[in-house]
Parts: C-alpha cells; structure tokens; sequence
C-alpha cells in the first residue's frame, strides 16, 4: 500500500523526475468537482507500475469527492495486489496506463474471477498498442485519460450500474457482490488454483464481452477514418470550385490561379 503523503513530499522535490501533468490535470479538476455518488458503498482499487502521479490524483479526486467509495492504491506490488483482492469484494479495479510488467496483469485475471459482475478498466490514451493490450489480458473496458475525470467516473459508474442490472437478471436481485464473492473465493481455495492464476496471467482467457468491445472499438474507427475522408473529398472539391471561379475570370489574374490549382492538385494526389 502506498503513503499518500510520502510520496506528495518526494513528488514535490523531484518535479520533474515524475510525468507530473496527469498528477496536476486531475488536481485542477478538484476546484470545480461535484461529489459523485453510487448509491451504496463500493471498493475501488487502482493498480499501476508506471503512472503513478496520475493513479495518485485519480486516489484523491476519488476519496475527497466519492462520498460511498472506499480506494486502495496499489504501485508496483504483485504480491501486496494479490493479497489485497484475496482480501475482500472489489467492485471496480482501474489500471492507470498500459502495465510495464505484464505478469501485474495477473491480479486483473484473480479480480475477475473472484469478483462476478464487476467492472475492470484501462485508463489510458486510446491508440493501437492499448487496444490491443486491453484484448491480449481481457480488460473489459478502456476510458482515454485526457478527457475530463468527472467524466469518467460517470462512465464507471453507468458500467457499475449495467453489471448490478446483470447480476439480478441472470442470479437473483437478492443475491449480492459480497456473497458471490465468498463462493468464489472458497471454490478458489478447494481448486487450490490461485498458484496457478499467479503464474499464468493468461490462465483466464478474454470473454465474449470483450471480444464484441473489440469488433465494437474496431468499428467506431473505421467510421471515423471514413467520415474524415469524406470531409477531406469535400473541402477539396470545395476549395477546386472557388479556384474555378477565380480562372474563369479570366485576364492575367486567372494564369496565377491556373498554377494555384495545378501546385494543389500535385499536393493532394
């Protein structure tokens, strides 16, 4: 577990030996921030190996505006992870960045195991290396950093929100987190299996859920590369017509627009 104070002492002495904007982003967004509530107490815990100062303001901006939600912030520790998640129910894990030692990914594989139809999700910013991270180690969702973290708690929390609706659907609405996680942990416990989820961090492979995530993900970014062409075709053709006009003018003028539109029409072959 990590002294919060502590490391705002060091973070402050080595300023710049740290990726201190994220840290700084988020604490701006404090001085406007609304409290957040889930309806009922929820366990978060925030594993990172590389990001700290930004998983360091996520832990604050959670705990001075979450008024039902409890945080642990795990740096670095495969083996104080394991112990905290084997310790108690954990409704929501972040993952702040792209995880440097992948075998931390493990941790992610026991939460979901033991915590039925709760959510775990990359932090990061969107490009192919993160996607394709979040496949490989079934990460069920992603949030990009950049955008504002009031945002992304309401986004976690729609997603807690969807997994409770799913509980109750296919378990019981009587059934809770708490007991399902105790069924888990004992059938964990009987199989004798967590040696085995600590050394294969691919010992649970992805789901369907994620999987369609990923065909879903793969869409939106086609659509958006294809949108962006249609709008580059559009401003050309824009852009070629207003030069028309200006040639069919004609006098000497039209000679200067001539070779304005043959230099643009070499450029955007």
């Amino acid at each position: 577990m990590i002294n919060l104070n502590n490391f705002i002492s060091k973070f402050d002495e080595n300023y710049n030996n740290y990726s201190s904007y994220d840290y700084y982003y988020i604490q701006k967004q404090m001085e406007s921030a609304q409290p957040i509530t889930f309806g009922s107490p929820i366990n978060v815990l925030i594993l990172t190996d590389r990001l700290f100062p930004c998983a360091v303001g996520l832990n604050e901006y959670l705990v001075i505006n979450g008024s039902d939600i409890s945080v642990e912030l795990m740096y670095n520790d495969f083996d104080g992870t394991i112990k905290y998640i084997q310790s108690k129910p954990i409704d929501l894990l972040i993952i702040a960045g792209m995880l440097s030692d992948k075998t931390l990914y493990g941790a992610a594989q026991l939460f979901r195991f033991l915590n039925k139809y709760s959510c775990d999700m990359l932090y990061i910013i969107p490009d192919e290396s993160s996607i394709l991270e979040r496949i490989d180690f079934g990460i069920s969702n992603f949030y990009d950093r950049r955008k504002p973290v009031e945002e992304f708690i309401l986004f976690m929390r729609k997603r807690y929100d969807e997994e409770t609706m799913r509980m109750h659907k296919t378990v019981s609405p009587e059934v809770s987190r708490e007991q399902l996680w105790k069924e888990s942990s004992k059938k964990l416990e009987q199989a004798g299996a967590i040696d085995e989820i600590i050394k294969v961090t691919r010992l649970l492979l992805p789901n369907n859920l994620v999987m369609n995530a990923y065909h879903e993900d793969a869409l939106k970014i086609n659509k958006l590369k294809e949108q962006e062409k249609k709008e580059k075709e559009r401003n050309k053709q824009e852009y070629l017509q207003k030069l028309d006009g200006r040639i069919s003018n004609g006098g000497i003028s039209s000679l200067f627009w001539m070779a304005v539109k043959y230099i643009y029409l070499m450029d955007t072959v």
